[in-house]
């Protein structure tokens, strides 16, 4: 019998959150909303490598934030704020 092999794509980079105001968080939920927008803002100003021709980025962008709000990181109205 042949094994079952599933392969993943891995989106794997560091990005930049500022520590003061992670620290200044008044508790974990505020936490991860900084956390996921930061992220999300990273991801929406990354630049993408020509070679990935059929990436849709805002599509993965929506994802990403669907995800957020999904799990109660962040609400909608939190994507149209900017981060400070």
């Amino acid at each position: 019998m042949t094994p079952e092999i599933k392969l993943y794509k891995c989106l794997d980079f560091e990005y930049v959150q500022d520590f003061e105001s992670y620290q200044a968080a008044a508790d974990s939920a505020e936490c991860l909303k900084l956390l996921s927008l930061t992220f999300i803002d990273t991801v929406r100003n990354m630049k993408y490598p020509g070679a990935l021709k059929k990436f849709d980025k805002e599509d993965f962008c929506r994802k990403i934030e669907s995800i957020c709000i999904d799990n109660g990181f962040i609400s909608p109205a939190d994507l149209e704020t900017p981060i400070s």
